[in-house]
């Protein structure tokens, strides 16, 4: 049983440095393909996460356990069985991990500039990890340095309900961002999307150009208001990881199954 063990440690070892290569290798690939269509967009791409698109950052792999008994021979013991992880969605949101990955690549060769954006953060804190109960997790966005973003106003880092209340008295000292300007599109979206509308607006004002978002709805609603209204020199887009790549021409890139043993290694990528 233990030869076994160490023959399968082995394969996962020699496939975790195939996907590896592979993802080096595509994000050759997709560096040149973005550097010869760079005149489609501005260089570089700034970009910033919101909440669920950071949340399957967080789930690209781990290891679990499972505790119960082995036989070897006549003796019974107990012993724990691990094994890998999968990723807690399906469906679409598992298809935007992988084009997730690529963009994370392109991140660590400086084609885009990712950003912190202070609302999002305390959103963030507030969400439950859906990685929590899993080992050995690594996420997909390992070694990237996040720039961060000069708030020229102080309250935008609240909730703008406070930035409109009567208790605060507003000048143009205060805040440089006409957040009226925004006030037609802020009162179509409802709950998490006035939310989502709210982190968009701030992105704009401050000249990010994509807002990498998993929530369909809310990028749906938004195209339909943006068709009645028009902004001027509007320059933020929410998108889907998955549009992003396809626009560009940017392939979807797997990600490299874990060792078990790698949890004893610290040699999880």
């Amino acid at each position: 049983m233990l030869g076994r063990f160490f023959t399968e440690s082995k394969r996962f070892r020699w496939l975790q440095k195939l996907h590896r290569w592979q993802r080096i290798s595509s994000g050759w690939a997709h560096d040149i393909l973005l550097r010869n269509r760079m005149h489609r967009v501005r260089q570089p791409i700034s970009a910033a996460f919101d909440t669920n698109v950071s949340q399957l950052c967080k789930i690209e792999r781990g290891v679990f356990y499972n505790e119960g008994p082995q036989k070897w021979g006549d003796i019974v013991f107990e012993t724990r069985t691990y094994g890998l992880a999968e990723a807690p969605v399906g469906g679409k949101l598992k298809e935007e991990i992988y084009y997730l990955n690529s963009i994370c690549e392109l991140v660590r060769r400086g084609r885009i500039n990712l950003y912190r954006i202070q609302t999002i953060e305390g959103e963030k804190n507030r969400k439950k990890s859906k990685h929590s109960n899993q080992l050995g997790a690594v996420n997909i966005d390992h070694g990237i340095k996040y720039h961060e973003m000069r708030f020229e106003c102080e309250k935008l880092k609240y909730k703008f309900g406070k930035i409109l209340s009567n208790a605060h008295e507003r000048t143009k000292e205060d805040c440089s961002i006409n957040v009226g300007r925004y006030a037609y599109l802020l009162k179509h979206f409802k709950g998490k999307q006035a939310n989502d509308a709210w982190h968009l607006m701030i992105c704009d004002s401050f000249g990010i150009e994509i807002f990498f978002t998993c929530d369909e709805r809310f990028i749906d609603r938004y195209n339909q208001i943006s068709k009645k209204i028009h902004y001027e020199n509007q320059r933020c887009k929410p998108m889907l990881p998955s549009d992003f790549c396809k626009a560009l021409g940017i392939k979807a890139t797997p990600y490299a199954p874990v060792d078990p043993q790698g949890l004893f290694r610290g040699t999880i990528r």
